[in-house]
Order: C-alpha cells, then sequence, then structure tokens
C-alpha cells in the first residue's frame, strides 16, 4: 500500500476542538473587542470548573475498587499524576480515560479537582503523594526537579513533556515574558508536525489494522485505536522487526503544493511480534499524541536526546517567518507547535531558540516609528531540509499566526 494512501487531514490532537481555553467564540472577540471581553470569557467556566471540583466530598488517597482518588495539586499536570502512579507520564491518557467525565480539556486540569488513578501501578504506595493533603503535599519528584511555577489562573495546562527550566534568550531577555515549559525532552520532538515532502515521506510503512478479533464489530470500521491496542503494520523501507524496536505512525496535514506537505505524528508503536517473510509485524500502541487511523504511515523512531545545555543569545540571528500553526488555531499559546520557513540549509538547529516578533512600524504620514514588539519565544525541536519546527515556551502577546517574522535569538552549543 503507498503511503499516499495516508489521509490528507487528522483531526486536532486528543480529537479536541478546545486547546489552552480559547474558544471560537473568544477567537472572535479577541479581535473586535480587545482582552478585557477575553478574559471574562475564559475565566468563567475556568471557575466553574474549580467551583464543580471543590464541591467533590472524594479525599486524596481514598481507595476504591480497581482505583484510588487523587486530589489535583496547584501546577500539577496530567503527565505528572500519571509518571507518579503509572510510573511513565506519557500514560497520561490512562488517567484522562478514568475521569472522562470530569475532565472536559486533558490540557486542563484544576487545583483540588479530585481524579481517580489505577490502583496498584507503580509509584501507588501508601507513602504516594496522593496519599497526602492536597493544601500541604510535598511536591512531586517531576515538580521538584524542574521547579517550574504553578499557573496563577487556577489551572493547569498539560504538558506534552515534564516541565523543564524556564530558561528564555530573548531581545531583551526574559523580563515580561509568560514562560512555560522548556523544550527539553526527546518526546517534544516526537510529537513535533514537521514540513516533508508532498505525500510524506519516502519508504514508510502502512497501518494495516488491530489485531483484535470481533463478532460485534468489524476490525474495518473501526474509527480509530487505543492505547496498548495491537496492530498489524508493514515495516518502513530498510528496516527490520525487532522485538521492542519502536516507530511513530502519522497522518498528513496541510500541504503547500511543492513545497512539501505537513506530517504530524499520531504516535508510538513498539514491536511484540516480527512479522516472519510475507506476514505483517505486530506492534503495541505505547503513546498516543492525536488519532491513529488505519492506514497512516509508519517511521523509525528518532531517539537522539534533546540538548540540555542553555542556548547562547546571538545578534545575527537566522531570520525567517511562520509558515504554520498547529490545529490552524487564531490564539496559539504555550505548547503549541509552528512550522518556521528556515531550515536546516540556512543553519537552524535543534536546541537553537527563536522569538517572534512584530517588526518596527512607521506611522503613516509622520516621522514617528513603532518600535520592534516582541510576540512569543519557541525552542526548535525538529529541523529537517524542508523546514523546522518549534514549540511555544513564552508569550507576551497572543498574536502568533502565519507570516509573523520570527528570527533565531539565541543557538544551541
Amino acid at each position: 500500500m503507498a503511503v499516499g494512501t495516508v489521509g490528507s487531514a487528522v483531526a486536532p490532537r486528543g480529537g479536541y476542538t478546545m486547546k489552552g481555553m480559547v474558544l471560537d467564540a473568544v477567537r472572535t472577540v479577541a479581535r473586535r473587542a480587545g482582552f478585557c471581553a477575553v478574559a471574562l470569557i475564559t475565566l468563567a467556566p475556568a471557575l466553574r470548573a474549580q467551583d464543580s471540583a471543590s464541591a467533590q466530598p472524594a479525599s486524596a488517597g481514598a481507595s476504591t475498587a480497581g482505583y484510588r482518588m487523587h486530589t489535583v495539586r496547584a501546577g500539577e499536570t496530567l503527565y505528572d499524576i500519571a509518571q507518579i502512579y503509572l510510573g511513565d507520564g506519557n500514560l497520561w491518557p490512562e488517567i484522562y480515560r478514568l475521569n472522562a467525565g470530569t475532565i472536559s480539556d486533558p490540557h486542563w486540569i484544576y487545583a483540588n479537582a479530585v481524579l481517580r488513578v489505577p490502583a496498584g501501578a507503580a509509584g501507588d504506595s501508601s507513602s504516594s503523594m496522593a496519599a497526602a493533603p492536597a493544601t500541604d503535599a510535598a511536591p512531586s519528584a517531576a515538580a521538584s526537579a524542574d521547579a517550574a511555577p504553578a499557573p496563577t489562573t487556577g489551572g493547569t495546562m498539560f504538558a506534552h513533556t515534564p516541565r523543564g527550566d524556564m530558561t528564555f534568550v530573548t531581545n531583551r531577555g526574559s523580563s515580561g515574558m509568560r514562560g512555560g515549559p522548556s523544550a527539553k525532552s526527546v518526546h517534544q520532538r516526537q510529537a513535533a508536525p514537521y514540513l516533508d515532502r508532498e505525500g510524506g515521506p519516502r519508504g514508510a510503512g502502512v497501518v494495516l489494522g488491530t489485531t483484535a478479533v470481533s463478532n460485534v464489530i468489524d476490525a474495518d470500521d473501526r474509527a480509530h485505536f487505543d492505547q496498548n491496542e495491537d496492530l498489524y503494520i508493514t515495516m518502513p523501507a530498510g528496516s527490520t522487526p525487532v522485538v521492542g524496536e519502536r516507530f511513530y505512525t502519522y497522518a498528513l496535514g496541510t500541504s503547500f503544493g511543492d513545497r512539501g506537505q505537513i506530517v504530524i505524528p499520531t504516535g508510538i508503536l513498539t514491536v511484540v511480534q516480527p512479522g516472519v517473510g510475507s506476514d505483517a509485524t505486530v506492534a503495541r500502541i505505547t503513546t498516543l499524541f492525536a488519532l491513529l487511523d488505519k492506514s497512516q504511515g509508519v517511521l523509525p523512531l528518532d531517539m537522539t536526546p534533546m540538548p540540555t545545555e542553555r542556548p547562547a543569545h546571538v545578534d545575527d540571528g537566522v531570520k525567517t517567518k511562520v509558515l504554520w500553526v498547529e490545529d490552524g488555531v487564531v490564539l496559539p499559546t504555550l505548547q503549541y507547535y509552528v512550522v518556521l520557513e528556515a531550515s536546516e540549509k540556512q543553519g537552524v538547529h535543534v536546541g537553537d531558540q527563536i522569538t517572534m516578533y512584530r517588526p518596527k512600524l512607521r506611522v503613516p504620514e509622520s516621522s514617528v516609528t513603532i518600535p520592534e514588539s516582541e510576540i512569543a519565544v519557541a525552542d526548535i525541536v525538529r529541523v529537517n531540509g524542508y523546514a523546522a519546527t518549534a514549540v511555544i515556551v513564552a508569550s507576551t502577546q497572543p498574536n502568533v499566526e502565519t507570516g509573523v517574522a520570527a528570527k533565531v535569538t539565541a543557538r544551541a552549543p
């Protein structure tokens, strides 16, 4: 099956149309009526969610059949909770599924909300943080190591990776920037959409379908597959199936014609049964980034670690523009991905930091100029010969959109 059969569109990550508490109504109001109205609109659901969460009677650490109860602390994410109870933050969808009726958007959970978590999992003991009162519990290992401050909105943004050191380098330092986690985890790169050739990368394997057999539901009718489900796949060109070998699946997004097409990672597979001869290989879904469907592409997973050292400030960095914004949102916020026109051909590298900005403007019919204004800071997490992908780690203004100017303001060692 040719890779060209991969779907031409993909649903927003996790199938949600709301992210970062940005609603369609907010988008319209933000452009026409200023951000005071936005604050009022977005604050209401947050307050309602907090009131609802605080009204729940269950206590932290309370145990019931099959799961335990955990009270969310300020600054905590689903990733943090999964790290504590499941031993792997990437398994956060397991906790989300147990609480789908409580959590409307997995990117946001609220302090004092009481969540169900699997009982008997890694890290689940009487000495676990979950058994301590939410108000004075000691920080989790992830939170202590990262020392990331808790959000002031009452909500907690779900991080694709553990929160990192807030080390932002811009033209004027980090003054005035509203910061988020710095991109230091290889997982952040693995989930990053990127630009490649039209029709997707050459030599990709294909997801053939689930191994599950059911007399009730035809496997061919399945809309998408779930965490820990086993799939039949064909191997990418040049790859040999080995137990434990990891690959990622992808869907195709926006096409830019001759310039290329957006490739959107949807999950990570681990080989559990290598195919022999013409037999398909069986691989298990160990991580989900978005909806994983039949006929999506399969490629080898890049495990190269991200640079850990802080990038050094530069004044003559590469200038570029934003080519694509994740999910096409109007007001992308922290942890959203953007694809930039510059590529490795222009000397952009993983670990570089870019600043998006509004260039200096001249006031019409006047000699006065409006100085350059910073919009956001992003870390480069993926680069190839087509473009570079960055994740937003700090923001001063919600003006990130296609065509916005950007430049490298810090270079990886």
